[in-house]
């Protein structure tokens, strides 16, 4: 997203949220707390920082774009953890991963120096990718 876009969404957003009684540091403060919330982010921004992007005196971060959109999506009725996720390209073998699921975890690259692949661990403790470390067991945990 742009810098005109982000600024477009979050005039949706200050619209939105207009009718709450509040003078203006508190409804910069509610604003950026729920902007903060919807992104999970556990230091919220500042009232002055939102205020000063939607005056167009900051640029916004990426962040903040994601924030306002995720914000927007959830006012939507989207669902917070489906509203804050963006489109990757995974690859699985064939029917193990259906079309549009959601993948609660990061990638990371394999232990292995000469491989190149990034993966996204079963487990916590997994190093090595599947090509790497095949499973030891066949399915259903039997040998």
């Amino acid at each position: 997203m742009n810098r005109e876009q982000i600024s477009a969404e979050l005039v949706i957003l200050v619209e939105y949220f207009a009718d709450i009684d509040a003078g203006k540091v508190e409804f910069w403060t509610i604003l950026a707390e729920k902007l903060s919330t919807a992104i999970g982010r556990t230091k919220p921004w500042t009232w002055r920082y939102i205020h000063s992007v939607y005056k167009n005196q900051l640029d916004p971060s990426q962040d903040l774009g994601r924030a306002i959109r995720a914000l927007g999506a959830m006012l939507d009725g989207v669902p917070r953890a489906i509203a804050y996720t963006e489109s990757v390209t995974v690859l699985s073998t064939p029917d193990q991963v259906r079309s549009g699921s959601l993948i609660i975890g990061h990638s990371k690259l394999c232990a292995n120096p000469s491989c190149r692949i990034y993966f996204v661990p079963n487990s916590p403790r997994r190093k090595y990718c599947p090509a790497c470390s095949p499973p030891k067991y066949k399915e259903h945990g039997t040998k």
